[in-house]
């Protein structure tokens, strides 16, 4: 059984690297989503199964996203405390039942119009 998977948006590559070297003790999978799977659904970048990115698509948005996919609240509890440090001002997102279907773009445009109305952006 996986102890699950982060999805990384938007990363440059050595806080990418980082982020990969930081949670390694917990035996996640590291995925870096290209710009062209913005519009894939998160169960398809998860799965890889699905559709295929169109190689020509821009990127639906440009500020890094984390995406956790984690089986419960101490393991994510765990992983938020280890890439703290790496991802201040990024925005974050577990993988719920809803989301799972939603596109990055999507999780993306929601996480940023809820800080929007919060004032966090």
């Amino acid at each position: 059984m996986s102890a699950g998977t982060l999805l990384m948006f938007n990363f440059q590559r050595e806080t990418a690297d980082a982020l990969r070297l930081a949670v390694s003790p917990l035996g996640l999978a590291c995925r870096e989503v290209l710009p062209q799977e913005h519009r894939l659904p998160l169960r398809a970048l998860l799965t890889g199964e699905g559709p295929a990115p169109s190689p020509l698509a821009a990127p639906a948005f440009d500020d890094p996203l984390l995406v956790f996919s984690i089986p419960d609240r101490p393991a994510l509890d765990r992983l938020l405390d280890l890439v703290r440090p790496l991802t201040r001002g990024v925005l974050k997102a577990v993988v719920t039942p809803t989301n799972l279907l939603w596109t990055g773009e999507r999780l993306a445009r929601e996480l940023f119009e809820e800080h929007r109305r919060l004032g966090r952006r």
